[in-house]
């Protein structure tokens, strides 16, 4: 929030395809930082093995855009290729208030049946909070649509439609509409992986929000902001 230091939010978001080198399935993932310590994650890559070469290599849970703070849509994650991606890029930033958006639905199959999806990630440099935000509207509803946040601190409930977490050593809120989704928290274990586990500890998490009404036209948002006091 503050250029040329740590100080306050930082916010990414990736665009680009599905083919570029190293890839992972994570057009429009988000990337939160409070202070220099992270706040909504992207894993990363996990210990190189001959299956991460291989055909196999999205079967590795790490490479899926469900683990990548990205929704299934119409019960189908993003997949891989280069004509799997981001489109109509748009940005800007008057000094109060930073902001990217871009069209992903090309980052999806067909069958997801979408007919639009802008993701949007902003910072309010004034009122100190971070907003990630999905329109998506859709054919039909074919299966279940199911959106993720993917964290490194255990979350916990501080009311209805409000997440606490801890970021270093400040506590964030992250505030959803609880009259439109529902809440679950998945643990992943990492000890197992060492080059993960070096980087996050032995536990993420992923929120896993899940629509009280399937529909075919969404608004979510989630609102990151510090906890009041800090």
């Amino acid at each position: 929030m503050q250029e040329g230091s740590e100080k306050g939010f930082f916010i990414g978001i990736k665009g680009g395809n599905n083919d570029e080198s190293h890839n992972h399935n994570d057009i429009g993932c988000p990337y939160v930082y409070l202070d220099g310590e992270p706040v909504v994650i992207d894993a990363g890559a996990g210990t190189y093995t001959i299956k991460t070469f291989s055909p196999e290599r999205y079967d590795i849970w790490t490479m899926q855009s469900g683990w990548h703070s990205l929704p299934e849509i119409n019960g189908f994650a993003q997949q891989a290729g280069v004509t799997f991606k981001s489109m109509d890029f748009k940005w800007g930033d008057d000094g109060g208030k930073a902001w990217a958006s871009m069209n992903i639905s090309g980052a999806y199959p067909s069958e997801a049946g979408i007919e639009s999806y802008t993701r949007k990630i902003s910072l309010d440099r004034f009122k100190e909070n971070v907003r990630i935000e999905d329109d998506i509207k859709l054919y039909e509803i074919g299966g279940e649509s199911l959106f993720h946040l993917l964290l490194n601190e255990n979350p916990e409930n501080a009311g209805p439609g409000i997440i606490e977490v801890k970021s270093g050593n400040k506590r964030v809120l992250i505030e959803y509409d609880s009259d439109l989704l529902q809440l679950g928290v998945e643990e992943k274990d990492l000890s197992a992986d060492k080059k993960l586990y070096d980087s996050w500890g032995n536990t993420i998490y992923r929120l896993n929000f899940t629509p009280l009404v399937q529909s075919t036209c969404y608004y979510i948002c989630f609102q990151i902001c510090k906890f009041a006091g800090e």
